[in-house]
């Protein structure tokens, strides 16, 4: 039986720290590849209680913020 595209993920995730997992989504989501930038926004997701998931209008933000104050965009 082949296992499922998700679940062989899944298992590829399990490898790496939360910290990595995380990054590396909202990388592959917004093509942000400037590891400051993730670092930056890491941090404030953990700090912040009303972020409740990885992508939202406050990661958004966050990005579009450090884009800014980096000259990246």
């Amino acid at each position: 039986m082949k296992e499922n595209s998700w679940h062989l993920i899944k298992l590829s995730l399990d490898s790496y720290s939360h910290q990595n997992v995380v990054k590396g989504i909202i990388s592959h989501i917004t093509d942000i590849k400037d590891n400051e930038i993730l670092d930056v926004v890491y941090l404030e997701y953990l700090d912040n209680d009303a972020i409740t998931s990885i992508i939202n209008d406050d990661i958004i933000d966050l990005l579009e913020k450090q884009k800014k104050i980096r000259g990246n965009y």
